[in-house]
């Protein structure tokens, strides 16, 4: 018997996969086939006895190597080469930040490029969720293009409603997909804070001391400031006096901002009234 078994390669193809867990599946047929092995990219041989799977390597070339001997023994090979596609990287979030307040209600989401072995193009999935538990999608985006050589973003065009977001970002070289990016929480709120102003009231005073007393409602006020006719302004936590011209028309400007960068003013003007000068006594 001088003839070798003849050995068919059925799986691996010569393609790219996107598993590390490739199936090897054969036939051989001759006389009295004693042994089958294999070997990865001439590695350690692995003898079998039929259809198997094996771990390839990711992001490089493979060639597998099918060996076939019979009782006279005559041997014989088949090899097949294939690739197993790297994953891209999981992109990294840039903006907005973790917890960003903002009144931008059609905000821009930022990451770093995602890298990827194979120098294949890679896209991106963005998604935005109105919980935590993604349950209710707010914004998908299935195929965003890599922009430049570090970062890609996007604005949206739709006007997101006031409330906590949540958003992600996965890469894809179009056989095989990153993991999620973490899951980052931003805040949209669009109303400014409600400023009503108690004193001074729109009359005229005695004095120059004059209290400033008013409420400010709102989400995460951050600050309130007031000037006088226009002048410098003060920064103040709460109520407060002010110090007004006498014998002219005053103006008080109150502001309130929030974290989310709304701003509001209230106005109200006020006189003081002139004191009468000393009368100057003539006679006796």
């Amino acid at each position: 018997d001088t003839i070798p078994p003849s050995i068919f390669i059925i799986e691996p193809a010569n393609a790219t996969y996107a598993s590390t867990n490739v199936s090897l599946n054969f036939t051989v047929e001759g006389n009295n086939t004693l042994t089958r092995w294999f070997n990865l990219n001439q590695g350690i041989n692995a003898t079998i006895t039929g259809n198997t799977t094996f771990i390839g390597n990711r992001g490089s070339n493979n060639t597998i190597y099918l060996y076939a001997n019979d009782s006279s023994g005559n041997l014989n090979q088949s090899t097949r080469s294939f690739t197993i596609n790297s994953i891209p990287s999981i992109p990294l979030l840039n903006q907005p930040f973790n917890n960003t307040n903002t009144s931008d209600n059609t905000p821009m989401f930022e990451w770093f490029n995602s890298t990827d072995l194979d120098n294949a193009p890679v896209n991106y999935t963005l998604e935005v969720w109105n919980n935590s538990l993604m349950t209710n999608i707010a914004y998908r985006n299935l195929s965003i293009n890599e922009q430049g050589r570090n970062q890609t973003n996007v604005t949206l065009f739709g006007a997101l409603l006031d409330g906590t977001y949540y958003w992600r970002v996965n890469a894809s070289d179009g056989n095989i997909s990153s993991e999620w990016s973490l899951n980052r929480t931003f805040n949209i709120d669009t109303i400014p804070p409600s400023i009503f102003i108690i004193e001074p009231a729109n009359a005229t005073y005695a004095s120059t001391n004059v209290s400033l007393n008013f409420t400010v409602e709102g989400n995460n006020t951050l600050t309130r400031w007031f000037n006088l006719n226009q002048g410098i302004n003060t920064t103040i936590t709460g109520n407060t006096t002010v110090i007004g011209n006498r014998g002219s028309n005053n103006t008080l400007y109150l502001y309130a901002n929030d974290s989310a960068g709304n701003l509001n003013q209230s106005i109200r003007s006020f006189t003081i009234n002139s004191i009468p000068s000393i009368p100057l006594l003539n006679q006796p």
